[in-house]
């Protein structure tokens, strides 16, 4: 009988320890796996904050580009709030890090970074968000749907009077300057009206007027009726009926409160901004690429506006008011009429321009009397409700204007864009 017990004893003793083994082992198997699940779960937090700080960095990319098209000036590991992230974005091709690449302003399509293809008028941003040195892209490709404006050197609404020792052509500054792009063409001149004599074009045996390329009239004129030419004028192209409308787009600012006034010699910079009338008499005002919006604009005495050489993106200029710079200096070093665009709203009813030979740029101003100065030179286009070019005029066409789009609207809460690609 003891020795049954006994034998009853050791084998509960052994059937025990078996239990505690197998308990300790599930409970190690357990715990291993709520580690591996843990580590799952960080892994899968910590690939989320990565994600998150790229796709911060579009968004931060895309609030900049809603008041500047041309913006390029990146984020260099900008911190998220709480540290939960970074992110960099750049458009610098040296790096060696992925970069962005802004092809708005262009006519042709470009190669990207890694390959990625850039149809014309179109930007691709690249945002690397990081994490616990741990790195992700986000990228998007996208254009922003724009209104084409100019087509020729010189456009009116209605009334156009160009008086002797004019001369058109044209130039594309994304081939090459003035001088080794210039073409005997499309150095064209257009209305929409068609009553008879809108269109009055005269030169002279010592002041001849040269137009390289057509003369346009509204739908359905008459240009034998509608152009009236006196004296000595050349015209390479033809005179014509125009076969479509041109529909004038209405453009949209709202100035600001802060009057800018500049006197007396010496320099001055105004970074972008929404301002109200701009003033600058006998100096020289230094703006930056981006958007301005004023009321007037008056330049007195050569008061002169300056684009420097360096600038590697556009000054827009939207104006609600008038603006007078026949007494004053436009300078864009640059050379390009795209890096320097004036914009007059519909309450705009008057402009006077000047001219020189770093005078690039275009003006549009559909409900504007614009009146060019006597001997202005202009390397890019003008564009108005009636326009006056005096004694001497020269207007040459800037073909890179064909594919400059306009936002209709700088003051605008959102960017207006159409998505082509994202990863």
């Amino acid at each position: 009988m003891l020795k049954s017990t006994q034998k009853i004893k050791g084998s509960i003793f052994i059937i025990t320890i078996l239990v505690i083994t197998f308990l300790v082992t599930i409970c190690f198997a357990f715990v291993s796996i709520n580690q591996v699940g843990l580590k799952i779960v960080a892994s899968q937090s910590q690939s989320g904050k990565i994600l998150q700080s790229a796709q911060a960095g579009l968004a931060d990319a895309l609030y900049n580009l809603k008041d500047n098209l041309y913006w390029n000036t990146g984020f260099n590991e900008k911190v998220l709030p709480n540290n939960e992230g970074e992110y960099t974005l750049t458009f610098d091709k040296t790096l060696g890090i992925a970069y962005s690449t802004n092809n708005l302003g262009e006519s042709v399509s470009v190669s990207g970074w890694s390959g990625r293809i850039v149809p014309a008028r179109s930007m691709h941003l690249v945002s690397i968000g990081a994490y616990n040195n741990n790195t992700q892209n986000a990228e998007i490709i996208f254009t922003v749907p724009g209104v084409e404006l100019f087509k020729s050197p010189l456009f009116a609404d209605s009334q156009i009077t160009i008086k002797p020792g004019f001369f058109s052509d044209s130039f594309n500054s994304i081939l090459g300057n003035y001088r080794n792009t210039r073409q005997n063409k499309y150095g064209d001149i257009k209305t929409n009206a068609v009553s008879a004599g809108v269109v009055n074009i005269s030169g002279t045996v010592r002041n001849r007027t040269q137009i390289s390329g057509n003369i346009y009239v509204g739908v359905n004129g008459d240009p034998n009726t509608a152009i009236l030419i006196s004296g000595l004028v050349n015209i390479s192209g033809s005179k014509l009926a125009a076969p479509n409308q041109a529909n004038l787009t209405q453009i949209n600012a709202a100035e600001g409160t802060q009057n800018m006034n500049y006197t007396r010699n010496g320099q001055s910079f105004l970074s972008p901004g929404v301002y109200k009338d701009l003033s600058v008499d006998e100096r020289t005002l230094n703006l930056s690429p981006g958007v301005y919006v004023f009321r007037n604009i008056n330049l007195t005495n050569g008061g002169k506006i300056n684009i420097p050489s360096s600038s590697s993106a556009p000054t827009l200029i939207y104006f609600t008011g008038n603006m007078d710079i026949a007494n004053g200096v436009i300078q864009n070093r640059t050379n390009k009429s795209t890096n320097l665009v004036f914009y007059g709203t519909d309450s705009a009813n008057s402009v006077k321009l000047s001219g020189g030979n770093r005078a690039y740029y275009a003006l549009y101003a559909r409900k504007a009397d614009v009146s060019i100065a006597q001997d202005s030179e202009i390397f890019g286009s003008v564009q108005g409700k009636t326009i006056l070019a005096n004694n001497g005029v020269s207007l040459h066409f800037d073909q890179a204007l064909n594919y400059l789009t306009v936002k209709i609207n700088p003051n605008g809460d959102s960017l207006p864009m159409q998505v082509i690609s994202n990863w």
